[in-house]
């Protein structure tokens, strides 16, 4: 009567080895960045990342601004 016991130890080590190599999969979507392998930054890209720090930057002082107005 040990054969419900194995099987339902083999399915557990089936649906983790699914878990794995469902966790490990390389995400669809994102680059492989295990590969080393970074191509230069377009102009595009770093235009974009000034803009978002620099309008960050400026609604964090006008928060300051408005907090600490008399």
């Amino acid at each position: 009567m040990k054969t419900p016991l194995l099987s339902r130890e083999s399915e557990l080590n089936e649906s983790r080895i699914g878990m794995e190599t469902l966790y490990t999969n390389r995400l669809h979507g994102f680059p492989n960045l295990t590969a080393g392998q970074f191509g230069p930054v377009p102009e595009e890209g770093v235009l974009s990342l000034v803009v978002v720090l620099a309008t960050s930057v400026s609604l964090v002082a006008l928060v300051f601004a408005f907090i600490t107005y008399r």
